[in-house]
């Protein structure tokens, strides 16, 4: 926000150098009658300083009566406000965008305070932890081993919720000084889209960090990086200090301030979704921070209110929070080769830009590249290939390492549009009207034109060969030491990793969260004739309380229909020929969350929902309705696994389906003698599933 000190009226400036002038008026006749009368001058000399300092004030109070401050905003749809002067030195006004009062007043430019003399100069990196993920278990091991090979001097500490399991801590302790944390519950519905909510829902978690007051400055990590030299000259930064996001036109050295004014949109009706909103911000990938209790309480003030007007919706709600709270602060930017975003490589590979993008020219020389942050699709993570059955024939055997990087590339989009130059998913992009394929041509010689709507001959582009070729050398590098340094962990603390987090200990006691009712299973014995199929346990009695759960959904030629009933919580229910997809909702919670099912699956198509799949805590009742199945529903049906949703692919003729489950995570075999309740049901048209709630949590 612009301010500008300006005169509110230009005919008043006339007045104002009168007023500013007439003390001095004053005392200089003064001081000249004081030589008319001999003698008595002398006598003279106290009124005309008590008149000059009584007309000087009265002068400098005039004029700061008329002198206003006009408030002003850059952003596209804000206003212009005045503010005016309350008392010396204060003014009050409003703000151009919110139309909140606001008070405005001179002093000193902050300065960040200095840590405590007792922990200066100590410094810590930081990874935060939640859940029972096998996958970022091994991310954070191979993580701090990397560091620790650097020789860094510095602590390591990892932060973990009461949810990770214990047998995942012991192995951890191994490389990090591991402390255990609480979840962070925020207004996530006003701070990220709702297909974004579940993948972010514990991410404000690692704000945690900020109470380590041990340190003077902590280095916030994500799990999914490789560090590749030794990296503590980041803790000589001013904190806040990140990498600003995206494909720069302004490009910062490291080191530099960030201007926080661009992070920020105005009024676009062209893009909806996007109006008011941010457009870019940090990433917080690699963050810096001087812990500080304060501004942790002052953090959380804000996002545990739902109608605090700082809020806006993102893509990445964390990160973008973090960008708004510091961007006065300024922020510092850290550099590229500190945090080098494998799939932003790929972006940057345009060739509109591959001539000048920084990570396109840092690619030609990949010694200076210090962080590879493996970022992107959830799918494109190397643990994978540690982990999943797919992967068997590529590891523990490393003499496909060639293939599989070829593999991992194809996760990215950028690889096929400007590497591979794959005409197929190009013209697809173009189709969808992607902003990176707007006015360019793919030929069949796969080579790359400019179109121009004024009719100018169309330009040829070119990628340079030395930029491709370094991406994907840079991603061969990159993928080969992530495993050599798995490869070393195991020998040196002798284990099989992979083998002994297969199934993991089970999880210690889940994280506090909304108490939900007991249930009992009340079932049908058989169906009615429509050709469904029910799955149930065993009627554990035959009191029917009062209450219970339903979901119900159907579909017909004209329109569809779905009804998530709890009554712990508001009700959810949709009607019309748009109702398709996947339907979830958890007892006890007011939210319900939509996922679509198109008739081709794809892995973007089903992320959000194994996102969703994974947030889900142990013991919670999930309410299900599916209207609309693919024709490969049998793949939906294995990521939903854990919510005890059952394996067997419901009649083919089945086009809704409603369920009643509870998340079951792996668990000890003595706990799973008592199957958890369980109702079921799938339809060519109409599908019903209830459980009946214990009277007694009612």
């Amino acid at each position: 926000m612009a301010m500008i000190l300006q005169s509110s009226q230009r005919a008043s400036r006339k007045k104002l150098v009168v007023d500013a002038l007439s003390p001095l008026l004053a005392l200089m006749l003064l001081l000249r009658a004081r030589h008319s009368w001999p003698g008595r001058g002398k006598f003279l000399v106290a009124p005309a300083l008590l008149l000059s300092a009584w007309t000087a004030l009265a002068g400098l109070k005039l004029l700061w009566r008329r002198v206003g401050l006009r408030i002003s905003s850059p952003l596209r749809g804000t206003c212009v406000k005045f503010g005016f002067p309350t008392t010396l030195g204060i003014w009050s006004a409003f703000c151009p965008s919110c139309k909140r009062p606001m008070n405005i007043e001179l002093g000193h430019r902050r300065t960040t305070e200095a840590p405590p003399p007792e922990v200066r100069g100590k410094c810590a990196f930081l990874i935060c932890l939640w859940g029972a993920s096998r996958e970022y278990l091994l991310g954070a091991l191979v993580l701090g081993y990397s560091i620790r090979k650097t020789g860094s001097r510095h602590d390591l500490v990892c932060l973990y919720t009461n949810d990770v399991p214990d047998s995942h801590i012991k192995l951890l302790s191994r490389l990090w000084l591991c402390k255990p944390m609480s979840h962070i519950d925020v207004a996530m519905d006003q701070l990220s889209f709702p297909e974004k909510e579940d993948r972010f829902a514990k991410v404000f978690s690692k704000l945690n960090g900020l109470a380590l007051t041990e340190y003077s400055k902590v280095l916030m990590m994500d799990i999914d990086l490789l560090v590749r030299s030794n990296i503590d000259d980041l803790f000589e930064l001013t904190p806040p200090a990140a990498l600003r996001r995206g494909m720069n036109e302004v490009f910062l050295g490291h080191g530099e301030p960030v201007d926080g004014r661009v992070f920020f949109l105005g009024a676009d009706k062209s893009m909806p979704r996007w109006s008011w909103g941010q457009g870019t911000g940090i990433n917080a990938g690699v963050m810096l921070w001087q812990p500080d209790q304060a501004v942790l309480d002052q953090m959380l003030d804000e996002l545990t209110e739902p109608n605090h007007p700082e809020h806006v919706k993102g893509n990445g709600p964390e990160q973008d929070y973090l960008s708004r709270f510091w961007a006065d602060a300024p922020w510092t930017y850290i550099g590229v080769e500190y945090n080098f975003q494998l799939h932003q490589m790929f972006f940057a590979l345009h060739p509109d830009r591959a001539y000048y993008a920084e990570r396109s020219v840092l690619v030609q020389t990949p010694e200076k590249i210090r962080v590879v942050h493996f970022s992107g699709k959830p799918t494109a993570k190397p643990w994978h290939r540690v982990l999943d059955s797919a992967w068997k024939d590529f590891w523990p055997d490393r003499s496909r390492d060639a293939e599989y990087v070829e593999r991992f590339a194809e996760e990215f989009m950028g690889y096929w549009l400007w590497v591979k130059r794959d005409r197929e998913k190009f013209d697809a992009q173009a189709s969808g009207n992607s902003w990176d394929t707007v006015g360019l041509e793919l030929n069949e010689d796969g080579e790359f034109f400019r179109h121009y709507k004024n009719g100018r001959e169309p330009d040829r582009l070119e990628i340079p060969v030395a930029a491709s070729q370094g991406a994907m050398n840079l991603l061969s590098a990159a993928l080969g030491e992530w495993f050599d340094i798995f490869e070393q962990l195991q020998r040196e603390f002798h284990l099989d990793l992979a083998r002994l987090t297969q199934n993991g200990a089970p999880a210690r006691a889940p994280a506090s969260r909304q108490q939900v009712p007991g249930l009992r299973q009340v079932a049908w014995r058989r169906h009615g004739g429509r050709g469904g199929w029910f799955v149930e346990s065993e009627k554990a009695e035959t009191t029917l309380p009062a209450s219970k759960l339903t979901v119900v959904c159907g579909i017909s030629e004209e329109l569809s229909s779905v009804s998530l009933r709890d009554p712990r919580s508001e009700t959810y229910e949709d009607v019309g020929s748009h109702v398709q997809g996947l339907y979830v909702k958890l007892a006890g919670s007011r939210a319900c969350r939509h996922f679509e099912l198109p008739e081709e699956l794809t892995e973007e198509s089903l992320a959000p929902i194994l996102f969703w799949v994974d947030s889900v805590p142990t013991g919670a009742i999930v309410l299900m309705a599916a209207v609309g199945l693919p024709s490969d529903f049998a793949t939906v049906l294995q990521i939903l696994a854990p919510l005890g949703v059952p394996q067997v692919p419901p009649p083919k003729s089945s086009k809704v389906l409603a369920c009643i489950s509870t998340c079951q995570r792996p668990r000890a075999v003595e706990e799973a003698a008592e199957e958890p309740p369980c109702a079921h049901h799938a339809s060519p048209d109409i599908a019903y599933a209830s459980l009946m709630m214990d009277e007694s949590c009612i």
